[in-house]
């Protein structure tokens, strides 16, 4: 029986005692969302999905824990109407749910609705897919723990599907809830290599193929690439689906001859030790040694690990002009900085944002990659860096009625055009820095500061003339929450660094 078989077999078994939680893990690159996102349109044709979430560090909404069970809670209302009802209920007794703790939020919002609308909820499955709970931050563990929870108090046919890395505290919490029976584990990268092996080479032959016939007057679709070119590929993904899928994107990130490209993944040897993403970090060194060599100038490495480092650490994501604005770049250096890197970054023509195609690229670039490379990331500088930007373009951007609202006791609902003077007064990359500041400052603690541009004059000049300001935005944004959490942040970062000091 394949994955998708078990999968579906696990949904469809709704007989007393059958597993209620299917837990996928595996590493990354192994084609875990992929397979989350397939389980979702399988069971969505059959009615079975009542709600979904797909946690990614590449934005703040998608990787905020207190957003998962208010989001499941509006899917299911949506869903099934006496859920609806009931869920009304519960927020009319009590509107600040959505505010309180974890555990809260999921016993109010989720189980007990669902309790309530047991005898109206059919017999089918109810069926409920969490991604990359890795990706959840530091309360993944208890995020773990509260999930494997909730079989056992809800009356209905209740199925969890998660899919995460092998992470040791989402173990830990997983062996510690004594859930065996309830629970149908599978681990991606302890299947059979043969049978990835096999999927993975379909794949290749499919998507170069492609390729091929965009280059009709140098390469023949029928004969390229060769049976020894795609075995050789398989041989170096061993079984990530990442390398294989960045493979085709190099390859035809080119306006030259694509087998040149090619060649280049091919002839490479390795010269590190044993690791499960040798091949594919070797792969991304590639990837980044084509774009910018090794050798190249010193003000363009600049140029690239600004807007790498920023790429790779922002907690939402921007446009190219938003991020340029919030870097004070021109959107063109940002562009130039990523050109020839679209085998492993979104780069939009338009105003879409740029993104990460695989968060193990970010993990190549702050943590596997050496550390005397000139490609590589040091998280805690880059944030202090981040930090630096956000108070330059909170410094430049705040002012009192930043709106032009003209009326201070005018309350936001009784604004009529707000979201056009939002747009028009506070862009994007102002947005950014009023909401996330503080986060990277936090983060920036074991950076080295530098002797004129200090993270201490700029907080202080910041907490001294901006604050107030800075609070009139977050409420005209919706996020005035946000305020205590950064201030908090901004405390404990001064205390430790003025001990650091003495």
């Amino acid at each position: 029986m394949d994955l998708l078989s078990e999968i579906d077999h696990w949904a469809n078994n709704i007989d007393e005692g059958a597993p209620w939680m299917f837990v996928l893990q595996g590493l990354a690159g192994t084609g875990k969302s992929t397979i989350a996102r397939t389980v979702c349109e399988a069971t969505a044709e059959r009615s079975w999905l009542g709600a979904s979430f797909f946690f990614s560090q590449n934005e703040t909404s998608c990787s905020n824990p207190f957003l998962v069970f208010t989001t499941i809670a509006f899917q299911l209302a949506c869903r099934y109407p006496e859920f609806h009802s009931c869920l009304t209920k519960v927020l009319k007794t009590d509107p600040d749910i959505v505010g309180l703790n974890l555990e809260t939020q999921l016993d109010k919002l989720v189980i007990e609705p669902l309790r309530a609308a047991a005898n109206a909820i059919s017999s089918s499955p109810v069926v409920v897919v969490i991604d990359a709970l890795d990706e959840c931050g530091t309360y993944r563990a208890q995020m773990m723990s509260l999930l494997c929870s909730v079989g056992s108090k809800i009356p209905i046919c209740f199925k969890l599907f998660l899919s995460l890395r092998p992470e040791y505290d989402l173990q830990a919490a997983l062996t510690t809830q004594n859930i065996d029976g309830d629970t149908h584990s599978f681990i991606l990268h302890d299947v059979d290599a043969s049978v990835v092996r096999g999927d993975i080479e379909r794949f290749l032959r499919f998507q170069l193929s492609k390729v091929a016939t965009k280059y009709p007057n140098i390469i023949d679709p029928n004969l390229w690439p060769s049976a020894d070119n795609i075995s050789t590929l398989a041989d170096k993904s061993d079984k990530l689906f990442i390398f294989a899928a960045t493979v085709v994107k190099f390859v035809e990130d080119t306006h030259d001859n694509p087998q040149d490209r090619l060649n280049v993944v091919l002839g490479a040897t390795l010269n590190n030790g044993p690791s499960p993403y040798k091949h594919l970090d070797q792969l991304y060194q590639q990837v980044l040694e084509s774009a910018l060599p090794e050798t190249a100038d010193k003000r363009l490495f600049e140029r690239f690990r600004m807007v790498m480092g920023a790429i790779v650490l922002l907690y939402d994501s921007l446009t190219l002009c938003s991020l340029g604005h919030l870097l004070q770049m021109e959107s063109g250096e940002v562009r130039m900085a990523l050109l020839h890197l679209h085998s492993v970054i979104i780069v939009p023509d338009n105003e879409n944002e740029i993104r990460l195609i695989h968060p193990s690229f970010r993990d190549f670039m702050t943590q596997r990659c050496p550390k005397k490379s000139r490609y590589f990331i040091n998280p805690a500088d880059h944030h202090r860096q981040l930090a630096l930007k956000c108070f330059k373009t909170m410094e430049h951007g705040l002012k009192k009625d930043v709106c032009d609202i003209q009326d201070t006791w005018k309350l936001n609902k009784e604004v009529e055009d707000l979201d056009d003077r939002i747009s028009t007064f506070i862009p994007a990359n102002l947005q950014y820095a009023c909401c996330h500041w503080a986060t990277h400052l936090s983060e920036s603690l074991s950076a080295v500061d530098s002797g004129e541009d200090t993270i201490v004059d700029a907080l202080t000049l910041f907490a001294s003339l901006h604050l107030l300001n800075w609070l009139e935005v977050l409420s005209l944004i919706g996020c005035l929450g946000e305020a205590t959490p950064a201030l908090q942040h901004a405390q404990l970062w001064a205390s430790v660094s003025y001990n650091n000091t003495q």
